[in-house]
């Protein structure tokens, strides 16, 4: 089974800033983001003139991050899930996308985490894709250390969590 992932905007936005989408692109074989999470991270990202965007958008033209288009499924469940408003349009679609695909999804925010866990998603955070880099030996214990610091800061965590993950 090939491993697949799909990002929202805020975890490949996360991810980007911290310097570890090379992480990404090693772990998984697709590293996959919506239209939406596009027009966020993206479009929106080069308008406020934030060059995380610019690495984005170079990832994608590369081939490294795919952009598709919900499926047609995808699309009825959208509608049929009735999410709360406060949740974005990437985060809904990576929530359907995944659920359709049978995949992981990276979401940080807690109303998109809380949604995914209701519909049954398999999810995880940001902090966890560079753990799995350690369990999966991609990554050494002090580069470890150096790379989930590095995403602590861009997530602004507190200084307890943190403190777990590194434990």
């Amino acid at each position: 089974m090939r491993k697949v992932i799909k990002l929202d905007a805020s975890g490949l936005i996360y991810l980007t800033k911290a310097g570890l989408l090379n992480l990404v692109e090693d772990l998984y074989e697709e590293v996959i983001i919506t239209d939406a999470v596009y027009q966020e991270a993206v479009l929106q990202g080069k308008a406020g003139g934030y060059p995380d965007a610019l690495v984005i958008e170079q990832a994608i033209a590369e081939s490294h991050i795919q952009v598709r288009q919900p499926s047609p499924a995808a699309g009825k469940r959208l509608v049929d899930a009735r999410f709360p408003e406060r949740l974005g349009a990437g985060e809904r679609e990576i929530i359907v996308e995944a659920l359709e695909q049978k995949c992981l999804a990276v979401l940080d925010d807690l109303h998109a985490r809380a949604a995914a866990v209701a519909l049954g998603l398999s999810l995880c955070g940001s902090d966890t894709v560079v753990l799995e880099g350690l369990l999966r030996g991609r990554i050494g214990g002090e580069e470890y250390q150096t790379k989930v610091t590095r995403l602590a800061t861009v997530l602004g965590m507190r200084a307890d969590d943190l403190a777990e993950l590194l434990w």
